[in-house]
């Protein structure tokens, strides 16, 4: 596979992710302008969201780790720590990912809907820095042509 390859496959993952993230905040509003007890299809839409943008992002930190490892290591010493660094934050993410898709997590509703807002919008931003900086380094590319419109 080209890095060409490579990166588009990257960026279309990052596209998914992020209208899964849409979903996610979209599904945790309705919990979070809802009455106490939250309906159970908001529960439900939430359960899923999340569950379907954990599995996206489980695909995705798979493949990004898979792809950018021999191209960053290749960079020498910067490269190896910029993976290092990478890898941090992807064991970070699929942590707090599988807490807040566990059926039986504990977290109150409002909570669990809060905390799943943020952490779509943090996967996005990380994207958006992601596509602006490292794949500009590791692929060699213009920043503006890589970004994915959101």
């Amino acid at each position: 596979m080209s890095d060409s390859d490579r990166r588009n496959v990257l960026l279309a993952q990052h596209k998914r992710i992020a209208t899964l993230g849409s979903m996610v905040r979209a599904a945790a509003g309705a919990v979070l302008s809802a009455d106490d007890p939250v309906p159970v299809g908001h529960l439900e839409s939430l359960e899923r969201s999340i569950a379907m943008l954990a599995a996206a992002m489980e695909a995705h930190l798979d493949n990004e780790e898979a792809f950018l490892r021999p191209l960053l290591w290749n960079m020498g010493a910067w490269g190896r720590y910029r993976f290092d660094i990478l890898r941090a934050e992807h064991v970070q993410q699929r942590a707090i990912l599988s807490a807040l898709r566990s059926e039986e997590c504990g977290i109150e509703p409002y909570r669990r809907a809060r905390k799943a807002a943020s952490v779509a919008e943090e996967i996005l931003r990380d994207m958006a820095v992601e596509e602006r900086d490292l794949f500009a380094t590791v692929f060699r590319e213009d920043p503006a042509s890589t970004a994915v419109g959101r």
